[in-house]
């Protein structure tokens, strides 16, 4: 039976790294890129544990193994990950209802992903409604941004309640931003 936990260990953290080396979008089969999806950034250890100490990720467990996770990440961090400047830069232009969202109190969920051995079984949408339970008494919004061309992942955040606020086009690829409001 799956478990549902914050990460507390460098062996967590290294169980993120596992399951998101086997899902970056280089190593993927287009038709699984089309179909579940990938993830876009690949962090180091270092860079994971840094995120962790501000908070820990959200993570899905099974037999002790990481088999899903949602990752939490602060501004602070915003010119360690190159490719997700541009959003950092766009957040600070973007207004949602009425009130710039540089404003408003939020944290940026860092990436998703489901070993696809248990995917199909609504994990990563229970994943999100922990994260969201857990981080409601801190925050107002998650803000979080997907490849407009990852439609899984996409399909996903707008099933989570999630909406679009923003599409952009970088040099690598084009952008949707997403906010959830937690109150």
């Amino acid at each position: 039976m799956p478990t549902f936990s914050l990460t507390s260990s460098i062996s967590d953290l290294k169980g993120i790294l596992s399951l998101q080396s086997a899902n970056t979008k280089n190593i993927l089969k287009p038709y699984h890129i089309e179909n579940q999806g990938y993830v876009t950034v690949h962090h180091t250890l270092d860079l994971l544990t840094s995120m962790h100490d501000r908070h820990p990720h959200f993570i899905i467990k099974e037999q002790g193994l990481v088999i899903g996770y949602a990752l939490v990440m602060f501004r602070e961090l915003e010119g360690v990950i190159p490719v997700l400047q541009p959003m950092f830069d766009r957040i600070d232009l973007i207004e949602y209802n009425g009130a710039p969202v540089q404003s408003c109190n939020y944290f940026i969920m860092g990436q998703v992903c489901v070993d696809v051995n248990f995917r199909k079984q609504k994990l990563a949408s229970k994943l999100y409604r922990f994260m969201f339970d857990c981080m409601k008494p801190k925050f107002e919004y998650i803000i979080t941004e997907v490849s407009y061309y990852n439609k899984p992942s996409t399909s996903l955040h707008l099933s989570t309640g999630y909406e679009i606020i923003d599409t952009y086009t970088t040099n690598t690829d084009k952008w949707n931003i997403l906010i959830k409001k937690l109150c």
